[in-house]
């Protein structure tokens, strides 16, 4: 299973892959990511932010790989391993009374049969009541198949300079 992430990784990381811009299924001149991986990727794209608006963890949880591939890079630390990414998670959104998150440009590439990147610019916002922490910059997802679904086997965002 590793061998997955690392081939993902690796493909992020040096831009391989069919891509496909926007959220449409595309028409002439679409790239050659399959329809429905362009659709799996913005789906699991969306219930991610809805998670995080709703600040639930339970919900982000059925997001994210349980095998130990799990890796959420946030604020420059590397969170490896569920039980390390929900502790994270917890954490964060535990003070929130507010999360808005936007999500914009999102481009998905497929990486072999069972994998994509997902590309997005990204406005999150997450109050406490009393200060709110604004957030933008470019998200990414590295998604793998499993089952019927697709989970994050690795989130990363990178804040826009200013």
């Amino acid at each position: 299973m590793r061998h997955i992430v690392i081939a993902l990784v690796i493909a992020l990381a040096c831009g391989c892959g069919a891509r496909h811009r926007g959220r449409g299924a595309g028409g002439a001149g679409a790239s050659d990511t399959p329809a429905g991986v362009v659709e799996a990727a913005t789906g699991a794209l969306e219930r991610w932010r809805q998670a995080y608006e709703l600040r639930s963890v339970d919900e982000l949880a059925k997001l994210y790989a349980r095998d130990g591939a799990t890796i959420v890079v946030h604020e420059g630390q590397a969170h490896t391993g569920w039980p390390a990414v929900e502790a994270m998670l917890k954490a964060r959104l535990a003070k929130a009374t507010a999360v808005h998150v936007r999500i914009s440009d999102i481009s998905v590439a497929a990486v072999g049969t069972d994998g994509a990147r997902a590309v997005a610019g990204m406005r999150r916002e997450i109050g406490d009541g009393t200060v709110t922490l604004t957030e933008t910059g470019t998200l990414t997802l590295v998604l793998r198949r499993e089952g019927d679904g697709w989970v994050i086997v690795l989130e990363h965002f990178s804040y826009k300079r200013s």
